[in-house]
């Protein structure tokens, strides 16, 4: 499971009611970067096995919804890994209609200027391994690995952040075709025989309708409609 360090339980506090869950730490890197060290140190002590530095959130999306809502935590939620801290990391800032608290909080305090220099400050600080959360290329997957990372995580924060960006599926498929990443291997393989099950499973459910009202054999159909979609959509065909 993977704990973010906005969550409005403490990091000692989940971990103690994980049980043996394997637990990692998703990181916002602060602009005070002794606030980072803390998270980091409490993170450490309480078991979890990695840290997840949250690279796929550089600016605030617009979130409409948000700013028409005045959008902020109820007074009784804080951020509670911070509780040790000013006011100002805890809670959410008061805002007014036309503003997000969540955006005005985190254009304040978290740093958007990290570069690959901040995640080998990182990696020079953790005795946990260090994975990135937000990478969408194969040369950045590279990258990160010559920067000390253990692992990447393919991600565009849901979408929400930047108009017109890749999906996480397009970057995924970029970084299996990158031959040297260092994250090739067996899990790839794996991963793309996993695909092709869920692709016949959703072939069949697409298929099976038709086969009803023609009479035809659902799974038969299942199959066609499987190879004709890897042979004729190049984004879906196995490599």
């Amino acid at each position: 499971m993977i704990c973010s360090n906005l969550s409005t339980i403490s990091v000692e506090n989940v971990a103690k009611m994980s049980g043996d869950a394997i637990l990692w730490f998703q990181l916002y890197v602060y602009k005070d970067r002794q606030v980072t060290r803390d998270l980091i140190e409490r993170a450490v002590k309480s078991g979890y096995k990695a840290i997840i530095l949250t690279a796929d959130a550089p600016i605030g999306g617009k979130r409409r919804a948000d700013e028409r809502n005045a959008f902020q935590l109820p007074s009784h939620l804080k951020f509670a890994n911070f509780e040790n801290h000013s006011k100002e990391l805890t809670v959410m800032p008061q805002v007014e209609t036309g503003a997000s608290g969540m955006w005005t909080y985190a254009s304040k305090l978290i740093d958007q200027s990290i570069s690959w220099e901040d995640l080998e400050w990182l990696v020079e600080v953790s005795p946990l391994p260090i994975i990135v959360k937000g990478v969408m290329r194969a040369d950045d997957t590279s990258k990160a690995i010559q920067f000390g990372a253990s692992g990447v995580i393919v991600s565009n924060h849901g979408g929400r952040q930047l108009d017109y960006a890749a999906g996480g599926a397009a970057g995924g498929r970029q970084g299996r075709r990158r031959k040297n990443s260092g994250l090739r291997g067996r899990r790839c393989q794996e991963r793309k025989r996993t695909t092709f099950s869920r692709r016949s499973r959703s072939a069949l459910k697409r298929s099976s309708w038709a086969a009803r009202c023609s009479g035809d054999s659902p799974l038969r159909a299942a199959k066609e409609s499987a190879t004709f979609s890897t042979s004729s959509n190049s984004s879906l065909s196995i490599q």
